[in-house]
């Protein structure tokens, strides 16, 4: 490991999910998390969620949610955030399969 050093470093903190998953396929990388949405009981969250998961959310639970996150990772040096996916659920498996992200959410 004489040649390793770190090109960059992305804070993804910020992006109010907690990362599980990394998958890479050449220049392209999916960070793979977990994140819940809260709701003050005004309007549906902005995320997809069917009518019970609404429901719930009034009702003062956090929904977890799969947050997938598609990186372009051509310049090692600046990595560029391209798409953020989310969907309801808890991530149970992802993996790679001939350039597809396949994830299994509960």
């Amino acid at each position: 490991f004489e040649h390793v050093s770190v090109v960059s470093s992305t804070n993804l903190s910020r992006y109010d999910m907690k990362p599980s998953e990394m998958l890479l396929d050449g220049d392209s990388l999916v960070v793979i998390g977990s994140a819940h949405v809260k709701n003050n009981g005004s309007q549906p969250p902005d995320c997809g969620l069917g009518r019970g998961s609404w429901e719930a959310a009034i009702a003062g639970a956090a929904l977890p949610l799969v947050t997938l996150q598609l990186w372009n990772i051509s310049d090692r040096a600046a990595p560029l955030l391209v798409q953020t996916y989310e969907m309801e659920g808890r991530l149970l498996a992802a993996r790679l399969v001939d350039g597809y992200a396949y994830l299994v959410v509960e």
